[in-house]
């Protein structure tokens, strides 16, 4: 037996001691880069909270994250090996708690005490640094996470509900933790672990245990296999997906028209569901949860600036999730896996460059559009239930508020259509037109390249005040800038020399040029509820810069939206052609 776990340990060893020393890396030399950048001057100088109980959050998210997919990395290498010992499923799955509980220990740790060693101070676990609390509940969520990895080979409805239900309870269970008094209280860190917090742990770890073994164990035998329920449903769901669920009977006129509905079917209604259904319905419930859990009774309008702020911040990032979603899904799914050929209905189509890439184009941009009209459904939605379940006829104020924010909604709404559309084509079409070449090394190139620079601009100049820097962040972002110009330009004649895209394609993209010029030149700082204004004044380097360069960065911003016209078919030809 002890051989056998030896070899387990080995083979889990030799796929996670990578990951690991990745995951510390960066847990460790992100903040000390930033802490030694932010050194040139003071933290309070630009607002920087100095507590590091306010990174805190952030720190158990990211590592937490990092650790549990370090686990199901190993785990899914030696998933073929445990299953064949010849071991009792007791042990077998034993060893495994003892191997991914003992690996999530040593990170913790390690990482937590590298912190003290660089950040923190000799009162750090009693002052604003808990630690015993949060690992004892990270090694409860590693014992769940191996019951449910094991427990996905045997899905079903029910089980499913349960599992997203205690484990929405026990997080519930664990915010508790840092809110003592309640959660409408200020948060405190968890430093003192008490009895209960002990038993509580020990029964859901045994559950889990127990729950984990009896999976493993149909794992083993054989006799793990999807419910009925479950295989209805998830039959329903790739039908769906496919299109065969809605379009019964298709009838193809011409290849060309087959194309369109074999590509959109394949790669565009995925993306459509998980992009705009999705998160649509995920912004509703987001903002519905954010407006009830700050609700007092008694105390309606700051629950009611509260949804303001936060509805924001959700609504940004869900949009930004939803343009990374769409250019992953349309971008990868052009490939067979391991992205070495295109899928065969679409390398053997007899179509020409210009026609092939035409019909793929006209599904990204009818991708786009539908996800974007349920992502604007979705944000519809959710003001109109805050603004049912907030009773603005309870006193005069409350009306007052309501005309503010019906004022103000209505002032943002035509800025936030055009932002809100402009963020997700972008981000998609970009991230299409480099997934769609085919090549890994230039997906790499592209994002150490262009992404690390963005980042560090958007960092530096966001967190430090010096002439040599402002000179410095200065030439690279106009170095940038031109580089994007120029690549645009560039991308245009050598599409329109190899007859890719028309002279007519070329014309619109000028005349969208000529008017993004008018609109640029018409941007000014005088006029202080403005989008623009907003943005220039948002940090000292856009102030830095000046109107007029702040003009031409929007000039080129406004230039990326229609650079995918032009690279997206020459992306296609290459990968074609390889």
């Amino acid at each position: 037996m002890m051989h056998q776990f030896f070899v387990v340990s080995k083979t889990f060893t030799k796929r996670a001691w990578l990951a690991a020393v990745l995951a510390v890396c960066v847990l460790v030399l992100v903040p000390f880069v930033f802490r030694g950048l932010m050194s040139i001057k003071e933290l309070g100088t630009y607002g920087i909270s100095t507590d590091p109980f306010q990174y805190h959050f952030a720190f158990l998210g990211l590592s937490w994250i990092f650790f549990i997919a370090i686990c199901v990395h190993a785990l899914q290498g030696c998933e073929n090996i445990v299953v064949r010992l010849p071991v009792s499923s007791t042990a077998i799955f034993s060893g495994l708690i003892l191997l991914t509980v003992g690996l999530v220990l040593i990170l913790n740790l390690v990482t937590n005490g590298l912190y003290r060693f660089f950040f923190f101070d000799q009162n750090w676990l009693s002052d604003y640094w808990p630690l015993l609390g949060p690992l004892l509940f990270l090694m409860t969520l590693v014992l769940v996470g191996q019951f449910l990895f094991w427990s996905r080979f045997a899905p079903s409805v029910t089980g499913s509900l349960f599992c997203i239900s205690f484990v929405t309870a026990l997080c519930w269970w664990f915010a508790s933790r840092y809110f003592p008094n309640g959660f409408q209280k200020p948060v405190v860190p968890w430093n003192h672990v008490t009895l209960a917090d002990w038993f509580t742990l020990l029964v859901v770890n045994s559950v889990a245990w127990y729950q984990g073994t009896r999976a493993f164990e149909k794992v083993r035998s054989g006799t793990a296999v999807p419910s009925p329920q479950w295989s209805r449903l998830r039959d329903c769901w790739n039908a769906l997906l496919s299109g065969t669920l809605i379009n019964r009977r298709v009838e193809f006129g011409s290849q060309h028209r087959s194309l369109v509905r074999l590509h959109w079917c394949d790669s565009c209604r995925p993306a459509v569901v998980i992009g705009g259904l999705y998160c649509s319905v995920a912004g509703v419930l987001l903002s519905f949860l954010l407006f009830k859990l700050s609700y007092v009774p008694g105390g309606q309008t700051a629950a009611f600036w509260s949804y303001i702020q936060s509805i924001s911040v959700v609504t940004s990032s869900l949009f930004l999730l939803a343009s990374l979603l769409i250019g992953f899904l349309l971008g990868d799914g052009i490939h067979r896996p391991g992205r070495i050929e295109l899928k065969r209905y679409l390398s053997a189509v007899p179509l020409s460059e210009q026609d092939f890439s035409g019909i793929l184009m006209r599904n990204l941009v009818k991708t786009v559009c539908i996800v974007w009209s349920c992502l604007m459904l979705g944000c519809l939605l959710s003001h109109i239930i805050v603004i049912h379940y907030f009773d603005f006829t309870a006193s005069p104020l409350n009306m007052l508020y309501l005309e503010a924010y019906v004022s103000a909604t209505s002032e943002n709404l035509v800025p936030f259509l055009f932002l809100s559309a402009m963020i997700l084509w972008g981000v998609s079409s970009t991230m299409v037109s480099i997934f769609w070449t085919g090549r890994t090394w230039f997906y790499l190139m592209v994002l150490f390249l262009f992404g690390g620079l963005c980042f560090a601009l958007i960092l530096i100049s966001a967190c430090i005040q010096s002439e040599a820097i402002t000179g410095l962040l200065y030439g690279l972002t106009m170095t940038l800038a031109s580089t994007i110009l120029g690549g645009t330009v560039a991308a245009y004649l050598v599409a329109y020399r190899k007859k890719l895209i028309t002279a007519t394609g070329v014309l619109m993209a000028v005349l969208f040029l000529l008017t993004a010029v008018w609109f640029c030149s018409s941007l000014t700082g005088d006029e202080y509820h403005s989008v623009f204004y907003r943005i220039w004044n948002s940090n000292f380097f856009f102030r830095a810069l000046g109107i007029n360069s702040m003009r031409f960065l929007v000039f080129v911003v406004l230039t990326s939206l229609v650079t995918p016209f032009a690279t997206i078919p020459l992306a296609v030809s290459w990968n074609r052609h390889r």
